[in-house]
Order: structure tokens, then sequence, then C-alpha cells
């Protein structure tokens, strides 16, 4: 049966739910299952195994919202509509448990942390670079930049 993950909120915590969002759907495809994101940050997830399509939950076009048309009927009805919030989970609330630890345990099952896991790709990391060179460049300064999920050197 087709799976259908809706991650919403702010891009940190899309990008939380990356890791657990991939194991979730490698372990759904050998299950025979196919994982769909719909999303308020589809770029975050791309790149991610096991995914099969990523949907945007609105598309903001000319200062106007836009929901994908036809998203419900044609597809979401035919699968499982999963919609997993940590912030309700006694867990997350009570336990003082990472969000990234609570995503899993209402994914897979597991009280865990998983690494998140954010795909650049090459034309990315060389803009990045050449941001950040151009920056050095213009004020003088040196640049400081943390990544608590992967070490990042530029």
């Amino acid at each position: 049966m087709d799976k259908f993950l809706k991650i919403d909120g702010g891009i940190g915590r899309c990008i939380a739910a990356t890791g657990v969002i991939e194991n979730y759907a490698k372990n759904e495809l050998e299950k025979g299952n196919k994982t769909f994101i719909v999303t308020s940050f589809p770029k975050v997830f791309n790149g991610l195994e096991g995914i099969e399509r990523i949907y945007p939950i609105v598309v903001i076009s000319e200062n106007k919202v836009i929901a994908p048309p036809y998203l419900y009927e044609d597809y979401i009805s035919k699968g499982e509509f999963i919609e997993p919030e940590p912030y309700n989970d006694f867990s997350y609330y009570k336990d003082d448990k990472h969000l990234v630890t609570v995503f899993n345990k209402l994914l897979n099952g597991k009280l865990e942390y998983i690494s998140p896991k954010l795909i650049l790709t090459d034309n990315e990391l060389l803009e990045a670079k050449t941001f950040i060179e151009n920056e050095k460049t213009k004020t003088g300064k040196k640049f400081l930049l943390y990544q608590n999920f992967k070490e990042l050197i530029l």
C-alpha cells in the first residue's frame, strides 16, 4: 500500500526528519510499499533513498497559495496518510526526548536518534562555497559554520 507522509512546519523540523524518513521508506520498500512525501519544504527530501515522489503542501506563486491539484483524489485517497506529530507525543514534551528521536518512535517504533541527512548537489555545494568566499572578501571577516549532524569544511 502506498504511504503518504505529511511533514510540515519549518525547514529545521523538515531537515530533522530526513534520516528517520529515509529509514522508514527503505523499510516500507522492503515490504513492497511505496513512500511519498507531502511537505512544506520538498527540496529537503530530494535524494533520500526509498522515496517514490515528493509533493509540496502548497505552492506560492505570485503571492497566491495554490494547493497541488487533485493530490488527494488521485493519490492520497488510494493509500495510507500518515502525519507524525512529535510535539504532541509524551516522549517529546515530558521526557525531553529529541525531536528526531520522537519522529523515529512515531514512524519506526524505536526510541533512538537517527542523524538527519541532507543531500546537496555538487552545484549547491559550489554555490555555497562561492557565497562564503565572496562574503569573506567583502567583509574581511572569517566565518564559523556549525552543522550538528555532519561536518562541512569550506
